[in-house]
């Protein structure tokens, strides 16, 4: 469900910062990345820039990953630490920013986070940084990623609000009473696009281009354009052959599995499968009871081959079902790791002919040709506000509507 875009005062605002976008790195600067996230599809962007970076002695990382928990075998020669997450950003993960930047001068501080939780996850950082650090406005940076689906309707209510620039621009000044006087923060959709008039700022925004179906949409991209990137999921450009296996490696995928991808990715009726799931366990027992009803449809019908390759793909909010989930398609299914995005597949060039499954994210994100089938949840039991990810969806373009299956309890 979107947040509010949160009604503002007509108060005078400062104008804008001048120069949004951070700055080009100088040789020889000394730069701390921060890497803040507890959702999944991010991860395929801050783990490309945290493998880019990590021969290099002149950056050092921290990483707070709720779903990609980095060892110590996995940290050496990275010049990097990784502090465990359970929600949000920890008290440890602020204590040991603190410690580094009050020990050792850093010319340029990054931070990269997910957006959408950036209220509970950088504000404690950014409180601590403008204390600690001199002319923190000016040497750090933010880089803030869509959460996944939720930006694209979020950018998609923003844009209908009555001069939706006014707004942000306004939203701003909750930033900095939250920031800089550390009061409690109020947020909405306004505020979470604010940031760049408080620190040089990127957006690394998924599919930004639907935005342009329409008048208003067009208006809020053009505003977005100076601060916005667009999130890539069709190659891994910019890492070497070492660093692509490294990259793979974090996300658990060793060469054993990548030749065991190839095999399903070269089978013509060859299909991967993606499953969901939820925190508590009684509502992923009711989701998983659905979704395996919805296999064994699906297997009767057809639309799972009999006889192809198979891979399966669990969401890693929940894996009790996993197995379950994976032996119901077929005795012979290669499971991929649940902390890995399935964006990698089409990174990698290893995504199946076709794929199908719970309505998420990967239909923004994966080729519209392969897909063959969507399960969403069954009207009856959608919230009010549930049929807004389908429907644009439909109105995008990324999911024809005669693939749409609503059979699921959630």
């Amino acid at each position: 469900m979107a947040a509010p875009v949160a009604e503002r005062r007509t108060a005078a605002v400062p104008a804008p910062r001048a120069g949004a976008r951070p700055a080009a790195r100088r040789s020889g600067e000394q730069v701390l990345k921060l890497y803040v996230d507890s959702t999944t599809l991010s991860l395929v962007s801050q783990v490309a820039d945290f493998v880019a970076c990590a021969d290099d002695p002149d950056v050092f990382k921290i990483a707070t990953w709720l779903r990609l928990p980095l060892t110590a075998e996995q940290l050496e020669g990275c010049n990097a630490h990784h502090v465990p997450q359970v929600a949000a950003v920890s008290g440890e993960f602020v204590a040991a920013v603190a410690r580094l930047v009050t020990a050792r001068r850093f010319d340029r501080i990054e931070i990269h986070a997910n957006q959408h939780h950036a209220a509970k996850s950088i504000t404690p950082l950014l409180r601590e940084l403008c204390l600690l650090v001199p002319g923190a406005r000016e040497r750090v940076s933010l880089d803030l990623y869509d959460d996944g689906s939720i930006g694209v309707l979020e950018r998609e209510t923003l844009k209908q609000q009555r001069d939706p620039v006014r707004q942000v621009a306004a939203a701003a000044a909750d930033l900095r009473r939250a920031v800089l006087a550390r009061e409690p923060m109020l947020w909405g959709i306004a505020q979470s696009y604010a940031w760049h008039h408080l620190f040089p700022t990127t957006y690394h925004l998924l599919r930004r281009d639907v935005l342009l179906r329409d008048e208003p949409g067009r208006l809020l991209h053009g505003y977005l354009e100076p601060y916005a990137a667009d999130m890539r999921f069709d190659t891994l450009i910019g890492l070497s052959r070492r660093q692509t296996e490294r990259y793979l490696g974090l996300f658990g995928i060793d060469a054993a599995q990548r030749e065991q991808l190839e095999s399903v990715a070269r089978d013509p009726d060859g299909l991967l499968f993606t499953g969901s799931a939820v925190w508590e366990d009684a509502d992923d027992d009711e989701l998983a009871a659905t979704q395996l009803n919805a296999i064994r449809m699906l297997r009767a019908d057809g639309r799972i081959p009999a006889g192809a390759r198979l891979a399966f793909k669990g969401h890693p909010a929940n894996t009790n079902h996993h197995a379950e989930l994976a032996a119901a398609l077929g005795d012979d299914v290669l499971t991929m790791p649940s902390q890995a995005p399935l964006e990698l597949l089409h990174m990698l060039g290893l995504l199946p002919a076709s794929y199908g499954g719970v309505l998420s994210t990967s239909q923004f994100t994966l080729p519209v040709d392969r897909l063959r089938f969507v399960l969403s949840t069954r009207p009856e039991r959608r919230p009010a506000r549930g049929a807004a990810l389908p429907q644009l969806m439909v109105e995008a373009g990324v999911l024809p509507p005669e693939l749409l299956l609503p059979v699921l309890a959630r």
